[in-house]
């Protein structure tokens, strides 16, 4: 007679190898100071508010106004499905990912020297230097997102990860806070090419210095968690149909990854309504900034607690739920004050939104599979970033006026909300991997 059938223990989705217990904590300093600065950096040419108003003050059509606040998402999220092939199969990531890194952060200082230089006479050509910036560090983001997200893995235990990513926008957030005021005052003493050139130089030091705060980080190579299946990038992409069928986590996620981006719909054209309805002029985005940047630190407090004790999908939830009160209150909102309280609330979103996918995609990938799971995701996520200015540039050209565009976002959000209510919280469906 047979004996009793073996259970067999789920795929492990933890990721945190024993090995990598002695470096934890040093590892985790270094993750928030590099991630802070490098956020930190970037948020003195933040997408969804300088760069849409300078594009509007270098007089740029709308449609790139409508494109300008997701050149970055649209870089990360095209080349990651490609890149997780070969990451797959690597015993050390750090390496790789320092080397792409060095790329991801140089085309800052082409945008500040393209300012400089070609901002008075070849203003367009300026502008368009200026957009590569973010377009371009974003590819090479994306070459090294699934190999980041290995390393996290590898380097952070997953009841750290939430605090992590929160502690790291908190870090950002102070930066973000004090560029608003940069901002604010760089623009009014120098506006156009050169207060512009200024902004792009802080952001290039600055994420500079968070490459060097990545080199410090230690990584335990893990020959075990290398993908041996030996499959070609065809044969890989003839099994998506099946492996989205099989795990219905994967799907969902990958329908509230594609219909995410909507809020970008209203986002580019909410900033430069905020400046015309109020009247505050060009240097009111640094203002905005400041807002949003409050919501920052309140996200990450919600984000960080929820994420470390609940999980990734609670933050995901509440990120949707902010979204919507924006959509909701930016068609009405004609005062100084009302668009401060929802640039705080898109803040607070932002930030949430951020957390909690960073730990719930992290955690429905399993083990040896987590580069083709998250590059699974990002490039469900790239074709709603694709079409969100799409939507938003037609919107405007039947209409000008900010309530179209909200309701359109909204409904985006709405349908990515429900994907997530319907989703299975990780930590409960496999505990035994944590």
């Amino acid at each position: 007679m047979a004996g009793p059938k073996e259970v067999q223990p789920p795929l492990s989705r933890g990721g945190f190898p024993e090995s990598a217990g002695p470096q934890a904590r040093w590892n985790y300093i270094w993750h928030l100071l590099e991630g802070g600065l490098y956020m930190g950096g970037i948020s003195f040419m933040a997408l969804d508010t300088v760069m849409p108003n300078m594009v509007n003050s270098f007089g740029g059509p709308e449609w790139l106004i409508a494109i300008t606040p997701l050149l970055m998402a649209a870089g990360v999220m095209g080349p990651q499905w490609f890149a997780a092939h070969w990451i797959e199969r690597l015993e050390s990531v750090h390496r790789y990912t320092i080397l792409i890194g060095l790329f991801q952060r140089l085309p800052y200082l082409a945008g500040m020297l393209g300012m400089l230089f070609l901002g008075d006479r070849f203003p367009m050509l300026a502008v368009a230097v200026a957009l590569s910036a973010p377009l371009l560090s974003g590819f090479f983001a994306g070459l090294a997102a699934p190999a980041w997200k290995e390393l996290v893995s590898r380097t952070v235990p997953p009841e750290r990860r939430a605090s992590l990513h929160a502690l790291r926008n908190t870090f950002a957030a102070i930066i973000s806070l004090f560029a608003g005021w940069v901002i604010h005052e760089v623009l009014k003493e120098k506006p156009g090419p050169d207060g512009y050139a200024i902004l792009f130089g802080i952001a290039f030091s600055l994420v500079m210095i968070s490459w060097f705060g990545f080199r410090q980080l230690r990584e335990v190579p893990q020959p075990d968690r290398i993908n041996r299946e030996g499959l070609t990038l065809k044969e890989k992409l003839r099994q998506l149909p099946s492996l989205l069928k099989e795990d219905r986590q994967l799907g969902l996620m990958c329908l509230a990854s594609f219909t995410g981006p909507s809020i970008f719909v209203v986002i580019p054209f909410a900033a430069v309504y905020a400046t015309q309805v109020t009247g505050l002029g060009e240097s009111f985005v640094g203002i905005l900034v400041i807002a949003k940047t409050s919501g920052l630190f309140l996200g990450n407090l919600i984000g960080g607690y929820f994420g470390d004790t609940r999980g990734g999908r609670l933050p995901l939830i509440l990120s949707r739920i902010f979204r919507i009160l924006f959509c909701l209150g930016i068609p009405f909102a004609v005062t100084r004050e009302s668009l401060l309280l929802l640039f705080f609330l898109y803040g607070m979103s932002f930030t949430l939104n951020i957390v909690g996918n960073q730990v719930l995609a992290l955690e429905i990938s399993p083990d040896g599979k987590r580069p083709t799971y998250l590059g699974i995701i990002s490039a469900a996520t790239f074709p709603g970033i694709l079409l969100a200015p799409v939507v938003s540039s037609s919107l405007r050209f039947v209409s000008s006026a900010i309530w179209p565009l909200a309701v359109a976002a909204m409904m985006g959000t709405l349908i990515s909300l429900v994907a997530l209510f319907r989703m299975e919280e990780p930590r409960i469906r496999f505990p035994g991997a944590h």
